[in-house]
């Protein structure tokens, strides 16, 4: 219920109550009350305040307060403590932190590192580093690897390669592209 509030006051006093009827929280409850939390410091004391009631935190909670963090400096050292808790980063979380990179080189060795890792990227996960790339012919290598690597790509992969290249007739064929797969 809480998640289908999408407001961090109702959210939280739904969960208030909920600890008033003496239910135990999860990291999913705790989870969700922090994606509705609108500042990284609001965030980061529900997950202390998690930790400290000796609820672990797993890849989901840790990737909503690394998105939450809104920088790639505080997002980094968020994810090597998972990394050195033993949790296992999954594409979701490496997409996030690679989003929050500002440079297209922090990006391109995260993503060196998942696959590395053994962990495959998805089409969201070339579509942010397309994005971060800037760059088209960049980004159409990375285009031209995913569709290598038979990962199909949406229109959010298309419409970023589309807007990176800057032609018309560029566009136009992409465009064209797209429709038809």
């Amino acid at each position: 219920l809480i998640n289908l509030s999408n407001d961090y006051e109702i959210g939280k006093k739904l969960f208030d109550e909920m600890l008033a009827r003496g239910l135990k929280p999860t990291n999913r409850t705790y989870g969700t009350l922090i994606n509705l939390s609108d500042k990284f410091e609001k965030g980061k004391k529900l997950f202390n305040e998690m930790i400290s009631k000796g609820i672990e935190a797993d890849n989901a909670t840790y990737g909503t307060l690394i998105n939450l963090s809104g920088k790639f400096e505080r997002g980094k050292k968020l994810f090597d403590e998972m990394i050195s808790k033993g949790i296992i980063p999954d594409n979701v979380t490496y997409g996030t932190l690679i989003n929050l990179a500002g440079k297209f080189e922090e990006g391109k060795e995260l993503f060196d590192e998942m696959i590395a890792n053994g962990i495959a990227p998805d089409n969201a996960t070339y579509g942010t580093l397309t994005k971060l790339s800037g760059n088209y012919n960049l980004g159409k290598h990375l285009f031209d690897e995913m569709v290598n690597k038979k990962i199909k790509p949406n229109n959010i992969t298309y419409t970023l390669l589309i807007s990176l290249s800057k032609d018309f007739n560029i566009g136009k064929s992409l465009l064209n592209e797209m429709i038809e797969n």
